[in-house]
């Protein structure tokens, strides 16, 4: 059962209809007849379903009751009972996974206490992140001396000279400085929060996952040569995650490798690829592209030999006398696939994190065609390839032929799921219209559920009108992205009093505008408006820093509920006669950090904030009631006697209903407080590690405020500090480096 499974379920298993039935049959026939034809009938069978219910419901204790002796199944409730088995001590109950599988787990940390391997485990087992610990005495420089061993090919990359001395012809070697993959040695450090000395454990946390999405269409680009885009739709440079690849078989534990983390990809990463040609292999090209007795002769002569780049691989076949043949595009891309070898980045990373598929074909390009290159300039490279990729800036460069349609697969970095994303939620509504393959979206209908069966670009978008009860989404795990050329107006239908009044739905969409703002305008008298899990563009900068317009959600109408659920908009305002009587925002970002217009103006109704991040922007309501909001932009409530601002942060100067437990933020701290202001970076909205205390654990449970407030980071790395004091080394410190 999970643990957000309420303790009283609605189930279907026909236990009340069982009893029911049972019931009645011991009931003598003259009274279940005179039920029936009595001036009021059915009142002794409705008492009889009553009785069920209970029956049911006792039964279903009964059997809960068994399951309450494991761990695995038991009720929340039952936890600590168990714990005290075990003799475990508790995390926090907020943590209501971490508590459950730190009980489980007791006794199989105590017989491995000590190892590296339960740290690790610990990281994911207590957080849900992953993480890598390093014991700090293997990073501290020494003399070498000549009982040390040569430097040996281990894991990813060739080691340092003996001592830990850089070698300064290996440049990849730097770039992992300060990180869990660090090959350089250093000087101790006795600070008690350094990473490098004798007593120090370093936990390097990853708390971002990656999520991916699937046949997106990217952004063409002007380019001198070849086709250019970027991975993002809107145009962003946007960075591109590796997913999570790390073996479960802890039984036989290694540290993670670098690609098997949920982690940007460095460019040095996507290039690694290493190659040993096998015996073997001449006789399968023999077989299969018809090499020659000749140019199989020379592949066997370098049978064996380890190559840690392409580029060598591709000399040493210059060198042979049948080069001609082996440097052949029929030839060499095949000695490529059959010589490349698993353990390292290019080989793990496509396509398994990023594809391309060219020209509606459902293959992606293989290995030996793409390459990684720094795409920061567009420029012509002197490649044999058929496509570049930059994943720290998510561009693309095909070179030639050009092709007529290209789609990407590809993962983002996402800390909770918030706004549009590939993540699941659990749409599961039978649609009644489908739409699918990008490109115009008109003739909408205005009831039912219309459902977008991909994550492809549409554009231009119909206005939709007599809306009377209309369900908009994305399919499960998909992200259309919506772009307008002009505002996109939905309207109600007329009023009548013979049908219910309009509702609506919009989930899963994202929605950007082509060059100027444009907006999303409700028309009408609604009942209610839900938008779940949608991003109306809050605005940026492309690939080429030129503004991406925002696109604001304007009321011209009349909404009697507007619900707002783990959405990214920049901006809610009233247009005309337009009034909101209840606005509701759970779990969303609003705004832009720096931007002076105002995020959110309703000067009309009551606005019910939770768990709401403000990145910037003015508030401007009537009424206001925000519990663990974080809003960097100042806030004017015209009506103070009514609502209340509880375990929030606002301004400095703000006009406040009744603060309780709030923080007050200085002008000009607000752009501090964030890892990322720019929607799209992995680290958008997320808090510093050095954010001031009164916000990072001013929520009225003790964890963050603002939208992230559920993800419980606070009392996570409490629990982790805890778990890992009673089960490392003793004597030994540890360091915690937050590295995602």
């Amino acid at each position: 059962m999970s643990d957000d499974t309420p303790e009283v379920l609605l189930v279907n298993d026909g236990y009340t209809e069982y009893y029911a039935e049972k019931l009645w049959a011991m009931i003598p026939a003259v009274y279940r007849h005179e039920d029936g034809i009595a001036a009021d009938p059915g009142v002794l069978r409705a008492l009889v379903t009553a009785w069920a219910r209970q029956a049911a419901a006792l039964r279903r204790s009964q059997d809960r009751t068994w399951e309450d002796f494991f761990i695995e199944l038991c009720s929340a409730w039952a936890i600590p009972y168990i714990g005290d088995l075990v003799g475990t001590r508790l995390l926090s109950a907020l943590n209501r996974r971490g508590q459950r599988i730190d009980v489980a787990k007791t006794i199989y940390y105590r017989r491995r206490g000590g190892t590296l391997r339960v740290l690790e485990e610990l990281i994911a087992d207590v957080t849900g992140w992953e993480g890598v610990v390093i014991e700090g005495f293997k990073t501290l420089m020494r003399t070498f001396h000549n009982l040390d061993l040569a430097p040996v090919p281990a894991g990813r990359l060739t080691l340092t000279l003996p001592g830990g001395t850089p070698d300064l012809r290996r440049s990849e070697a730097a770039d992992l400085v300060g990180t869990p993959f660090d090959e350089y040695f250093h000087t101790p450090d006795v600070r008690r929060t350094a990473s490098y000395g004798i007593p120090k454990l370093m936990f390097y946390l990853y708390r971002l996952g990656a999520v991916e999405v699937r046949g997106v269409d990217p952004l063409p680009q002007a380019a001198p040569v070849g086709a250019a885009f970027t991975f993002d739709p809107s145009g962003r440079s946007v960075p591109l995650f590796a997913p999570r690849t790390r073996p479960e078989q802890w039984e036989h534990w290694r540290h993670a490798r670098e690609y098997e983390l949920p982690r940007p990809i460095p460019c040095r990463l996507l290039a690694e690829s290493r190659y040993q040609v096998n015996l073997e292999d001449a006789a399968t090209l023999v077989a299969e592209v018809g090499l020659t007795a000749a140019a199989a002769a020379d592949l066997r002569s370098i049978a064996g030999i380890h190559f840690k780049r392409e580029s060598e691989l591709r000399t040493r076949l210059a060198m042979l006398p049948q080069a001609a043949e082996l440097l052949s595009a029929g030839v060499y891309p095949e000695i490529l696939r059959l010589a490349e070898l698993p353990d390292c980045g290019k080989f793990a990373l496509l396509p398994n994190a990023v594809s391309i598929r060219l020209d509606g074909s459902s293959v992606c390009l293989a290995n030996h065609e793409v390459a990684a290159a720094d795409l920061s300039v567009w420029e012509a490279f002197p490649f044999h390839k058929r496509a570049l990729i930059d994943p720290e800036g998510g561009r693309l460069l095909i070179y030639d032929p050009v092709p007529a349609s290209v789609l990407v697969d590809y993962h983002v970095g996402v800390y909770q799921p918030v706004g549009a994303g590939g993540f699941s939620r659990r749409f599961s509504a039978r649609p009644d219209t489908i739409f699918g393959g990008g490109g115009p979206l008109g003739a909408i209908p205005s009831t039912g559920v219309v459902c977008i069966s991909d994550s492809r670009t549409y554009s231009p978008i119909a206005d939709i009108s007599d809306i009377r009860g209309l369900v908009l989404g994305a399919v499960d795990q998909q992200r259309p992205y919506l772009r307008l050329n002009a505002d996109w107006t939905l309207t109600s239908a007329p009023p009548d009093p013979a049908q219910p009044d309009p509702v609506m739905t919009l989930e899963g969409l994202w929605v950007g505008a082509v060059t100027d703002e444009r907006a999303i305008i409700l028309s009408g008298d609604f009942e209610q408006v839900t938008i779940r899990f949608c991003t109306f563009d809050p605005g940026g900068l492309d690939v080429n820093g030129n503004p991406i317009p925002r696109v604001p959600l304007v009321v011209a109408g009349y909404v009697e509920r507007l619900v707002i659920e783990s959405c990214i908009l920049g901006a809610i305002r009233l247009a005309g006669p337009g009034a909101i009587e209840s606005l509701v925002i759970r779990d969303s970002i609003l705004g832009a950090t720096g931007s002076a217009e105002a995020v959110l103006e309703i000067g009309v109704g009551l606005v019910d904030m939770a768990r709401v991040t403000v990145l910037g922007g003015a508030v401007d309501v009537l009424r206001l009631y925000a519990t663990d909001c974080l809003i960097a932009g100042k806030v004017e409530v015209a009506d103070t006697q009514a609502g209340c601002f509880r375990f929030s942060a606002a301004l400095l100067g703000s006009r406040l209903p009744r603060p309780y437990e709030s923080f007050t933020l200085e002008p000009g701290t607000a752009k501090a407080l964030f890892v990322s202001d720019e929607y799209g970076q992995p680290g958008y909205a997320m808090l510093q590690p050095g954010a001031p205390e009164a916000v990072a654990r001013g929520g009225e449970d003790g964890t963050e405020m603002g939208v992230y407030h559920r993800m419980g980071a606070p009392f996570k790395l409490d629990g982790l500090r805890a778990k890992v004091t009673e089960f490392m080394p003793f004597g030994l410190l540890p360091v915690f480096v937050v590295e995602t």
